[in-house]
């Protein structure tokens, strides 16, 4: 009974991370189609904007997420 649940869960976890993969991706694919030429240019030629994206995303979202890994151990 033990192996079975065991199984289960992990068959459950890969789903549910193959589920979350897939409704990121469909959610950023539904967004991308609604925006126009103009509006992708518009916001590459802010720089500003731009820069404190990567600023967050490469920088500030690892360093949060090492910041959680080593509070929880």
């Amino acid at each position: 009974m033990i192996d079975f649940v065991d199984a289960l869960v992990f068959v459950l976890s890969r789903l549910q991370g193959l589920f979350v993969t897939v409704s990121i991706v469909s959610l950023m694919a539904a967004l991308g189609t609604r925006l126009t030429q103009g509006d992708v240019v518009g916001t590459i030629r802010q720089y500003n904007l731009i820069s404190r994206w990567a600023l967050a995303n490469l920088l500030a979202v690892p360093l949060f997420a090492l910041l959680l890994g080593s509070c929880s151990t």
